[in-house]
């Protein structure tokens, strides 16, 4: 106040604030109607609390294994409270979250694992948001009144806002939200039929969902006071009679669901100095997030790869992979890469050099890569109708009019859409010296 009243001055104005009101502010003669409100501490408490637990319980036998984790996470606010209404409306954050992973030998060649995990999560806040409290904290000058009067009134300036009452009075939002998360597999050795071919079934359900409900309020409000009566009763006028009932709402979002499956044969043998792996995938994928339709997808994958000696190094890799947002007959595509490596350092003549070089390999790599996600647009291969802007045709011979809108062509389908395709090289160099530094050098080109 009194460096305003210095600026006042030095424009030749007329003091905003007169000397007994500066004074009695200081001292804090009557908060009611001289305050000085640190605002950031008005809305704010002097600490939060993190709580956080752990439960873990684990053990088993050669035929079942098993391990349950379980834990508790709790965090409350930094935003006031008022702790004389009737509901509590400050924040509060509580998640529960529980997995548990069971490994059975069904058979000495069969394992079947069962993996189920999840949270529940109730979250409590006040209506407003944190960047707005502070920020009406930040624009609200510490005079103008305080954040409640004694006699419990709450006051606020015309077409501005009182940072307190923004914080505590407005209600809260509860929002509760889960999620489950499952997978299922079996892994059978089928060494009977020849030593190093395991067959592996996987299926896993994901959900996730979450609801809302918020009550309002809008508490009365009162102008500033002008001073006192002659009992000694504050003298102001309303502002806003609000209104003592809490309103209501509702809400759910529709989450969203994962649905995966796979099947795969796996093959990794030795014979002498060759190693052979090699892999043959089918999976499919269905995920539904509420919009017109699940994202789809389905496909092969496989893998060769031979090395001889631990030197020499070839593999071929290939996707088929198929993308409900094609039409029939463009919805698979094909995707094939090959590798080769040389591992230098492997070779007998370099070892001589062992001490100073650990790592020499050469590497080169090509393939092709394939992308469903064009332009952000889903089916693109239709093509769209949407309403114009116009405001209606004129019909009939007395030029009476139809208000409803046109329809026009939108986005231009394109029939043979299909995947788009990358090919990807690379060529690349890895140095190891001394067992204490790696040197890698990478070299890559892309064309889609």
């Amino acid at each position: 106040m009194t460096l305003l009243n210095q600026l006042a001055a030095q424009d030749g104005a007329i003091l905003p604030f007169d000397q007994t009101r500066i004074d009695r502010t200081r001292s804090g003669y009557d908060p009611d109607l001289y305050p000085n409100v640190n605002w950031i501490d008005a809305i704010t408490k002097d600490y939060a609390y993190t709580t956080k637990g752990n439960l873990e319980v684990s053990g088993g036998s050669d035929f079942l294994r098993y391990c349950i984790v379980a834990s508790y996470f709790n965090e409350s606010g930094i935003l006031q409270q008022d702790k004389t209404l009737p509901v509590d409306n400050s924040t509060d954050n509580n998640q529960f979250n529980m997995r548990s992973n069971i490994d059975m030998n069904v058979t000495k060649t069969t394992l079947m694992r069962v993996n189920i995990g999840g949270f529940l999560n109730r979250f409590r806040k006040q209506r407003c948001s944190t960047d707005q409290a502070f920020s009406e904290a930040f624009e609200t000058l510490p005079f103008v009144h305080p954040a409640r009067y004694s006699d419990g009134s709450i006051p606020r300036e015309m077409n501005r806002a009182n940072p307190w009452r923004t914080a505590t009075q407005g209600g809260y939002d509860f929002t509760t939200s889960s999620k489950i998360q499952t997978l299922f597999s079996v892994e059978q050795d089928l060494r009977q039929i020849t030593p190093g071919l395991k067959a592996k079934g996987i299926f896993s359900f994901d959900r996730w969902n979450s609801s809302r409900r918020s009550r309002t309020s809008n508490t009365p409000t009162v102008h500033p006071a002008t001073g006192r009566d002659a009992e000694g009763n504050l003298v102001y006028t309303s502002y806003d009679v609000g209104d003592e009932s809490m309103g209501s709402e509702t809400g759910t979002e529709y989450g969203n669901t994962n649905v995966y499956f796979e099947f795969n044969l796996n093959y990794s043998r030795k014979f002498g100095k060759n190693d052979i792996d090699a892999l043959l995938l089918y999976n499919q994928q269905a995920y539904d997030d509420g919009s017109i339709q699940d994202y789809r997808k389905q496909g092969f994958a496989g893998r060769l790869s031979y090395t001889y000696d631990s030197r020499y190094v070839a593999e071929f890799n290939f996707g088929y992979n198929g993308s409900e947002n094609f039409a029939k007959g463009h919805r698979f595509g094909f995707f094939p890469s090959v590798a080769l490596g040389w591992l230098m350092s492997e070779e007998p003549w370099m070892e001589p050099l062992k001490n100073t070089f650990d790592k020499i390999k050469f590497r080169a790599s090509m393939g092709q890569a394939g992308n469903d996600n064009i332009g952000g647009r889903r089916f693109a291969y239709l093509t769209t109708l949407k309403k114009t802007d116009a405001s209606g045709y004129t019909w009939g011979t007395t030029g009476q009019k139809n208000y409803d809108k046109g329809i026009t062509e939108g986005e231009i389908g394109v029939t043979n859409l299909t995947w788009e395709t990358a090919t990807k090289s690379n060529l690349g160099l890895e140095v190891g010296l001394w067992n204490a530094l790696d040197i890698t050098v990478d070299v890559f080109r892309e064309k889609t």
